[in-house]
């Protein structure tokens, strides 16, 4: 039976995630050079940016909710990336909820930005696509089986709105299939079932799947001929199985974690972008071109309410200001800021459906990064990102309790990067005395 897949919107969920529609933040993120090896890790500052959008099946079947997350500069729209969530009763989502979306369901879609933003940070050419699974759809429901018109409807979606001149047919030339944690059941049935997926599946991607129920799944994870295998995990081992990063290689985050049920939560907060810088799917897009992914582009500025008729490609960045990402085909109304911005955080995400309790979010507060640097290279990893630059991002919004204290500290912040992330720390500290009073 064919499924109709249409795209729908969905409302921010207050200090979980912010809703469908282009959203930018500066991160914190990890180095991927650093991510080899058994040192510590090195992080830094990243403006990024991601669209989120959602589309939805009208029957009664699992899945019919479909989350997507396009990095800026999206131009290939033939690999796609389908994300399995973990098994969602152990953190609150009930079955019985599902048809309706009730409950935690719309919670959720916080994985679309998290995940969206180290895509983009990593600046991959792949389109990323999360099925919301029940807990009782370990087989993977009606995705198995019609997994190939559900997600080309999508890629068809996705490519009207950023290149509508664009009629050729869609093909799927390579498919990534990840999950984090428990989820790795969901990627597992999948994979063994999913029609004809072995013609186009390249790689599987693996996030900590061996700290879950499902950890015999993860152990027998490994690459073939075919299929590369990325995997993340927690074992104090240099083995070449996997990317390794327990407890100690986390000692020079920001506010590093103190137990493995943190670093859980860390492996999928950071390791998705390491995954996206070493794959070998989807191309690397060229930051100078990222705002033009079809031919013509449109910029116009104004303030207040507006309305004017384009047939372009064009994106927002500042406030009233529009330049290249969104796509206005026939009239497009903009009032007031065209840009999510926010208080430069991750929103607080829901506790994580993994067991494990949710770790302290790892934004970039107001303060600048000093020494700037850019990552290194090392063979088969690719380094598109700069690392160090100045933030852009406001703090907290009006009315924070600590706002002018905040400011004052940003504004002592010194040029070393130790004294900045002390300062960084000490606004931290500033912002938890808010929230507790």
């Amino acid at each position: 039976m064919a499924y109709t897949v249409t795209e729908t919107t969905l409302a921010p969920v207050a200090d979980i995630h912010s809703g469908t529609g282009t959203h930018r933040a500066t991160n914190w993120v990890v180095n991927p050079s650093s991510v080899p090896g058994s040192t510590a890790m090195t992080f830094a500052g990243l403006d990024e940016q991601v669209t989120t959008k959602l589309f939805a099946i009208a029957a009664a079947v699992v899945p019919n909710w479909f989350g997507v997350a396009l990095p800026a500069g999206l131009s290939d729209f033939s690999r796609p990336h389908i994300f399995f969530h973990p098994t969602p009763g152990q953190a609150g989502y009930l079955d019985g909820d599902y048809a309706n979306k009730t409950g935690k369901w719309p919670e959720l879609f916080y994985y679309m930005e998290r995940l969206g933003y180290q895509l983009d940070g990593a600046r991959r050419n792949q389109v990323l696509i999360m099925p919301f699974m029940t807990e009782q759809a370990k087989s993977g429901g009606v995705l198995p089986a019609n997994w190939h018109s559900i997600v080309t409807q999508i890629l068809r979606r996705v490519r009207a709105d950023i290149a509508p001149r664009v009629s050729s047919p869609i093909s799927i030339k390579q498919l990534v299939v990840s999950s984090f944690s428990a989820g790795i059941i969901y990627s597992d049935s999948f994979r063994r079932t999913g029609t004809n997926i072995n013609s186009v599946l390249a790689e599987v991607w693996d996030f900590d799947g061996r700290y879950s129920s499902y950890r015999a799944i993860s152990q027998s994870l490994h690459s073939t001929a075919g299929v590369k295998a990325i995997k993340y995990d927690q074992v104090p081992s240099s083995d070449p199985d996997a990317y390794h990063v327990p407890l100690a290689r986390w000692s020079t985050l920001v506010n590093p974690p103190t137990s493995s049920n943190e670093v859980h939560g860390l492996i999928r907060d950071f390791m998705f972008l390491d995954a996206a810088s070493v794959t070998g799917v989807g191309s690397v897009i060229d930051s100078e071109t990222a705002t033009s992914a079809d031919t013509g582009t449109a910029t116009h500025s104004a303030s207040g309410t507006h309305t004017t008729t384009l047939t372009a490609t064009a994106s927002h960045s500042g406030t009233g200001t529009h330049s290249a990402t969104a796509t206005h085909s026939g009239t497009a109304t903009h009032s007031g800021t065209a840009t999510h911005s926010g208080t430069a955080t991750f929103p607080k995400m829901p506790p994580s459906p993994s067991l494990a309790p949710q770790p302290a979010a790892y934004p970039l507060p107001g303060a600048p990064v000093a020494s700037p640097s850019t990552l290194a290279a090392l063979p088969g990893r690719v380094s598109p990102m700069s690392f160090g630059q100045s933030l852009s991002m406001p703090v907290a919004p009006s009315g924070s309790c600590c706002a002018t204290t905040i400011t004052g500290l940003v504004a002592a912040a010194a040029t070393t990067a130790q004294t900045a992330q002390t300062a960084i720390t000490a606004i931290a500290g500033e912002e938890g005395t808010c929230k507790q009073g």
